[in-house]
Formats: structure tokens, C-alpha cells, sequence
């Protein structure tokens, strides 16, 4: 830009030259939104697009403006805008003057279709030593993006998210729905672009940290709501339960084990004949939906039920779309854009599924073309991109080829709140778009293949996920495709399955792995996937299996206690090492370790064979292995035991993990940690129907005490095992404070 003129606004400024008008618009402290449009089409409009929360508050913007040598500076205190007024180039700033982001000059092409909007494109400068994370979950398995590049667009393994975040604690959030790339490996200006827009529109985050990006990205496009308690224990799938007798089987085989089973999921064709995607059970197979809930129920076990937005051989639902006119062009797919639509595929799933006691939806191929899912090889990356938004496109439309996840996966949540149901609502689902979190929706990763390299790769793309934003995110444990088919995406690399020791050895190692995830479900193709089927009592692959069910049921108060800090607070349960420890520049790249919540690093073993495995502890800190007890100096790698029974986890001294069986407190400093309880289920908690109070560890006393609680008193509430034995300080004792 040249000639730069600017007038203030009421929430920012407008600036205008020769080529552009770009309109900043202070949204919260420390939150700026950026629009730009060609200076002959007028002022941006800031349109207030789906991804937004829609219920969010206006906050009055206080900012300052003022004109210095060479530039225009406007800030609210936490973040600064720097606008260069020979070229017009923007710049950001912290609180303390250092800087976080420049841009380059960036580019709105005119698509060749009349009315069809830009091509976009935003040149931007990083600094030296920042690690970027975000943008959802792809395939290649790798976590920061420097010296990169990746597609955004939507298929089975790909997860978009157009959220970049930053190591140093800035975001920039694209305000857009069309296919996007991102690409760091330019000598010069790496870029963010955009297919289709109809203006250049993002956010840019002030955080001061990763967890402050997260706040600021949810205070935009709304926070994420509590799940049902059963949702943190272990879920059972497999493709698939072809009768009521066989699912009812399973879950009653669970029970006479002892073996916790919150919920059991109905996967694909439980409908009648071929009648693809019909929103109601077969007859034959699944004779009494409503005493197979009640019989699931009574053994405390949730039903899971598997919906598609596709339809074929023109069953009563497909036909009800039709003749209201309600599928897109190629006449299988259900217009998720058309609110009615939504509406009415609410409906047939209400009055086919729920009202027999259905608590949960598998949200399946939400994308939902898959046209290069056929042949032998896959197509090149190139081809597969354009294959993939070329079809999107085609029946969605290029400014919104991203978006049919977000407005899909959202009617399932109005019409579920409509209903009165007092079941939370809860997604499973393999797609996503920003601001999909407030829908109640969990990503798992696809349809993924056995390997042990898969199993790496699940790793960083889960980080990565939870790093934009969205705090729910699981995959198939095992992989679904077990086995080696012709196709090129069925290319698991265990033919005999199950009866096969070495996918018996990756399946218990992903099961652990998992047990430490935001949500732990086994899923797949081609073998079985209960436990029973991979040893009996006694067996060691069998009893790690039970081992780590009955776990993740002992962790329930402590995940449960997470989830409650990301609906308060804002929070982020699955967190690359970056979140909480940013000053250790041994951690920005580390792609196999994580933190689940503020305790537990958490190392999974994705090798063969292996008995021990290398693992950095974060400087600033102590760890105590949780197994053995054993108590190590942060800032260091060790060689870390890793036996085939668990996996190394670690705590972080003064660590407070309240469990079922009690409350475990790893010592060497102080701690404090939210416990948090309500009744499971219901929404009464969004009317502070829930008790939350702080349990303090203070080290020199060895004493752990009640701080300070928030929400209504509910009675019978108690720390569970107050009082217990610890291996490492005796016994703890704890009082009300």
C-alpha cells in the first residue's frame, strides 16, 4: 500500500490506498480482526459468519491510535498493530513491545467466475526458534508446521482447522470456508491462502501463552460444553454389531468380567435391506430398540448409533429429502446448509433412534465426499487435493467447500437441545470446522490402517487437533483397517489379525496409548476388537488389556475435573509439551510425549518389541514415575522403562490426579488442582447445579487441604480416599481449609 489514508471507527480503524481498504476491529483484549477487501469494492463487511459464536456479547473495544514516524500504532494494551504507512504492511506486538507476527503485502485475485469471490493469499514472517502447531489433523504425522507445508481441506484422514498457533502465544484464526493451503518453506514469506473469499478476514490472538490462544480462539467461536461423564470411560466398537443378541452379548461379556463398559457403539447398515442411511433399525435383526437400551442401561452401559447424512435405494428417509427438495446435486447427500434440512434429518433420527433410548451419535463421513477412495495407489498429494475440492465444490460451492462438518454436525446439537432431552448431547464424529466444539462434538481420526507407523503419526496429529481449539479428539485403537486389501487406503499390515502376536502387541500398546487420550474407544475392520479375543486371564497381552479399562474407569474424577476446566475455563486436556513448558526449547518439537492436563506426561511406545524408550523431561520441574515411584530431575532424557504391561507416564512433582480409588499427590512442591463433580449428566450444571473446589498440596507439611469451592453445595460430595496410603510420603492426611 501506498498513500495510506485512515479514519477511525467506533472498534478500530479503516485505512485505504491505491489497491486496498482494510478494516481492524478490536474484538476482545489482546483479539483483533482483519479485513480487507480491493479499494474499488468498498469498506469489508466483517460478515459474522457460522464458525462465530453466534450468542457471544459484543465487548466495548478500548484502544488507542496514534500516529508515529513512518507508521500507525493501535492497541488495547495487550496486543499492538503496527501499520507501516509507506507499504501498509501490518505487524504485531505484545504487551511489552516485542514482536509476534509481520505480514507480508498480501494478494486478493478475482476467481475466474463472476460472482465467485477471491483468491487469497497472506504472506507472513515468522520469528526465529517459534514452533507452530494448529490446523487440525492431517496424515503426515508430523507437529510443527516450520519448514512446511499443508492442505486444508476435508476427507476421511484429513481434519482442517484454520487456526495456526504459535510457541511465542499469538493465533491467527482464518474467518473463511473454503479449501486452504499453508506453507512455511519460502526463503522469504511463507503464507496462509485461501480458494474462495469473499474478503480477506482473520483474527489475530494476543495469548501470552498457548492455553491464553485457546481462550481467545473460544471466546470468538464459542466454548465447548460438558460431556456426559460416561463418555471418559471406555467405549467398545468394532465394524460392526449385526444383531441386538450379539451387541447385547458383548456388553452382558463385559459385565460378567468385571470390566467397566460406558458406552457400545452400533456401527453402519443396522438398517432395513440396503436402504443406505435410514435413520431406523431393522425389524429382523433388532426386534425391541427400547428393551435393548433399557437392558444396556441397566448394566450401566450408553448406546451409541452410527447416522450418515448420505442416503441410496430410496428409503423413506432419502425419499422425504427428495420431495421436500432437500439433496444436494448429486442426490444422495442431505443439505446441511438449509436449516430445515437440518431439521428434518433431526427428526427421522429422533423419532427412528432416540426416542428409543439412543445417547449418542457416531456423526459418520461428515465430510462427505470421498472420491478418491478407490484403486490400488492414491493419487499424488496435487491430484488429491484437487480431486477432493473439486467435488466438494462442486455441490457445495468454493466459498464453503469446508464447511458441511460445522453446519451437519451443529444440527445435531440444536435439535437434541430442542427436544428437552436431558441427555447431553454428545458427537462422535471424523470431521470438523472451527467453532464445531460448541456443538458437543469428540473427532476421532478416520480410517486409519494398522501399522506402527500409524500409530506415531496419531501421536502429533492428535496434538495438533487439540491445539486448535478443539478439545475432544480420539482415533480406532488398533487401526481399522487390520488387514491388506487391494485398495489403497486398506493397506493394514496384519492379515491374521487377532491371531497374530505381533498385531496383539500393537493393539495393547495403541490401548494404552489411548487410555491416556480425551476419549478411549476401539473400532476397526477385518478382526475383532474385544478384549477377550486377544488372550484369557492369566495372559499378559489379556491382563494389561483389563488393566488399563479398569484405569482409565479410576481416572474418570480426574478427566471428568479436566473437562470441567475446558468448558470454565477454557482449557486444553491433551496438550503438546509447548503448552506447559514454552521457556524449554527442548520441547517444541518432541512429537511423541504429551501432557494429559497439568500431572501426567504421558510417552507411548510405537516400536516393536520394545522394552524401554527415551523420554525428555521438561526443565523447570521434578517427575515421579508413576509406577515405581521413582523421582528424576526435569531438563534431562532418560532411558525409560517401558515393560509390556504399561507405558511410561510420568507426574509432575506436586501433582494432585484425583482418582476413584483416591486421591494420589507425586510430592517434591506445592500443587493445587480443581476437582470437580456434578451429576454426570443433565444441564444443570449449565445453572451451577456442580461443585468445584481446589485441593491444595503443600509439600512441606505433607498435607493435602480443601480450598476455595464455587457452584451450589451438593451434598454427600467427599474427596475420595481421603486419607490414603502413598508409597512416597506416608500418609497423607487431609483437611478442610
Amino acid at each position: 500500500m501506498s498513500s495510506l489514508a485512515w479514519q477511525r471507527r467506533p472498534d478500530g480503524l479503516v485505512l485505504r490506498d491505491s489497491k486496498f481498504c482494510v478494516r481492524l476491529a478490536w474484538q476482545a483484549p489482546g483479539i483483533v480482526r482483519v479485513a480487507a477487501v480491493p479499494v474499488n469494492a468498498g469498506e469489508p463487511g466483517c460478515a459474522y459468519g457460522p464458525m462465530l459464536d453466534p450468542l457471544r456479547r459484543p465487548q466495548r473495544a478500548n484502544f488507542d491510535i496514534r500516529e508515529a514516524a513512518g507508521e500507525i500504532v493501535t492497541t488495547d494494551g495487550v496486543l499492538s498493530v503496527h501499520i507501516d504507512t509507506g507499504t501498509g504492511v501490518l505487524s504485531y506486538r505484545d504487551r511489552n513491545g516485542e514482536v509476534l507476527l509481520r505480514e507480508g503485502e498480501r494478494v486478493l485475485e478475482p476467481r475466474p467466475l463472476a460472482g465467485e469471490g477471491f483468491r487469497a493469499k497472506l504472506p507472513l514472517r515468522f520469528g526465529a526458534g517459534e514452533a507452530l502447531y494448529g490446523l487440525g489433523q492431517h496424515e503426515d504425522g508430523r507437529l510443527n508446521y516450520r519448514g512446511r507445508t499443508q492442505e486444508l481441506y476435508q476427507h476421511n484422514l484429513k481434519v482442517p482447522v484454520p487456526l495456526l498457533v504459535s510457541s511465542r502465544g499469538w493465533g491467527l484464526l482464518w474467518h473463511g470456508y473454503s479449501a486452504m493451503t499453508f506453507d512455511d518453506r519460502a526463503e522469504v514469506d511463507s503464507y496462509l491462502a485461501a480458494d474462495c473469499v469473499a474478503e480477506m478476514d482473520y483474527f489475530v490472538i494476543a495469548g501470552e501463552d498457548l492455553d491464553g490462544v485457546i481462550c481467545g480462539y473460544r471466546d470468538l467461536t464459542g466454548g465447548a460444553p460438558l460431556p456426559p461423564r460416561w463418555a471418559f470411560g471406555y467405549l467398545q466398537s468394532k465394524e460392526r454389531y449385526q444383531t441386538q443378541e450379539e451387541l447385547l452379548e458383548t456388553a452382558h461379556r463385559y459385565a460378567e468380567l468385571g470390566l467397566p463398559l460406558e458406552a457400545i457403539v452400533l456401527d453402519w447398515q443396522y438398517w432395513p435391506d440396503d436402504l443406505w442411511g435410514q435413520k431406523s433399525l431393522d425389524p429382523k435383526r433388532f426386534p425391541d430398540p427400547e428393551q435393548m437400551c433399557q437392558e444396556l442401561h441397566d448394566l450401566g452401559t450408553r448406546l451409541i448409533v452410527s447416522v450418515w447424512p448420505e442416503f441410496d435405494n430410496d428409503g423413506p428417509d432419502q425419499t422425504e429429502f427428495r420431495a421436500g427438495h432437500k439433496l444436494l446435486g448429486n442426490g444422495r447427500t442431505y443439505d446441511a446448509f438449509d436449516p430445515e434440512a437440518r431439521a428434518m434429518f433431526w427428526r427421522q433420527a429422533h423419532d427412528g433412534l432416540f426416542t428409543h433410548g439412543v445417547d449418542g451419535w457416531w456423526s459418520d463421513s461428515a465430510e462427505p465426499f470421498q472420491p478418491d477412495w478407490h484403486g490400488e495407489l492414491p493419487p499424488d498429494p496435487d491430484s488429491r487435493r484437487q480431486l477432493n475440492v473439486a467435488t466438494a465444490e462442486r455441490y457445495l460451492g468454493p466459498a464453503v467447500s469446508n464447511a458441511y462438518p460445522l453446519m451437519h454436525n451443529s444440527g445435531f446439537w440444536d435439535g437434541q437441545r430442542a427436544s428437552g432431552s436431558s441427555k447431553r448431547v454428545f458427537v462422535l464424529t471424523r470431521s470438523a470446522w472451527a467453532g464445531q466444539q460448541r456443538y458437543g462434538t469428540c473427532v476421532w481420526s478416520g480410517d486409519i490402517t494398522a501399522s506402527w507407523e500409524t500409530l506415531r503419526r496419531q501421536i502429533p496429529e492428535g496434538l495438533n487437533f487439540c491445539a486448535s481449539g478443539m478439545p475432544y479428539w480420539n482415533c480406532d485403537i488398533g487401526g481399522f483397517f487390520v488387514a491388506s486389501r487391494e485398495q489403497w487406503f486398506w493397506r493394514g499390515e496384519f492379515d491374521d489379525g487377532v491371531s497374530d502376536p505381533a498385531y496383539r502387541e500393537l493393539f495393547l500398546r495403541w490401548f494404552q496409548y489411548a487410555t491416556f487420550l480425551p476419549a478411549m474407544r476401539a473400532h476397526g475392520t477385518d478382526t475383532p476388537r474385544e478384549i477377550w479375543h486377544y488372550g484369557r486371564p492369566g495372559t499378559p497381552v489379556y491382563d494389561a488389556l483389563v488393566r488399563h479399562i479398569k484405569l482409565r474407569k479410576d481416572l474418570l474424577p480426574y478427566l471428568y475435573s479436566l473437562a470441567a476446566s475446558v468448558h470454565f475455563d477454557g482449557y486444553t486436556m491433551m496438550r503438546a509439551l509447548a503448552f506447559d513448558f514454552p521457556g524449554d526449547a527442548n520441547v517444541l518439537d518432541i512429537e511423541d510425549q504429551f501432557m494429559l492436563g497439568p500431572a501426567l506426561l504421558v510417552c507411548p511406545v510405537t516400536r516393536p518389541g520394545s522394552t524401554h524408550r527415551a523420554v525428555y523431561l521438561p526443565a523447570g520441574t521434578g517427575w515421579v514415575n508413576v509406577w515405581d515411584g521413582s523421582i528424576h530431575k526435569g531438563g534431562r532424557w532418560i532411558d525409560a522403562p517401558a515393560p509390556a504391561e504399561t507405558i511410561p507416564v510420568f507426574a509432575r512433582a506436586g501433582s494432585i490426579v484425583p482418582m476413584k480409588s483416591g486421591v494420589r499427590v507425586f510430592p517434591g512442591a506445592d500443587g493445587a488442582f480443581k476437582l470437580y463433580e456434578d451429576a454426570g449428566d443433565g444441564w444443570g450444571y449449565e445453572s451451577g447445579d456442580y461443585e468445584r473446589f481446589t485441593l491444595e498440596w503443600r509439600d512441606a507439611q505433607r498435607t493435602l487441604v480443601t480450598g476455595a469451592r464455587s457452584g451450589k453445595v451438593r451434598a454427600g460430595l467427599v474427596i475420595p480416599g481421603t486419607g490414603w496410603q502413598s508409597p512416597l510420603t506416608g500418609k497423607v492426611t487431609v483437611r478442610s481449609q
